[in-house]
């Protein structure tokens, strides 16, 4: 599987696919790579959505402080 991936799915990839590709045959593994390349998919979209979000000129972005009196 040659994914680029950054954060915890690097570790993922690196520490678990390539004993799954020797199992594809055991459902349970099966699921988990189904379930893992949704979940690849979905945290794409995420940071897509989130980086055109930052790029348009109408949201501004910033942090609310309270104050406590």
């Amino acid at each position: 599987m040659a994914i680029e991936s950054k954060g915890i799915f690097t570790k993922i990839d690196n520490t678990l696919m390539d004993p799954l590709t020797t199992t594809m045959d055991n459902p349970i593994t099966y699921l988990y790579c189904a379930l893992a390349a949704q979940l690849k998919a979905l945290c794409l979209l995420y940071n897509t959505f989130m980086a055109r979000l930052c790029l348009c000129s109408r949201f501004i972005i910033t942090g609310c402080e309270k104050t406590r009196t």
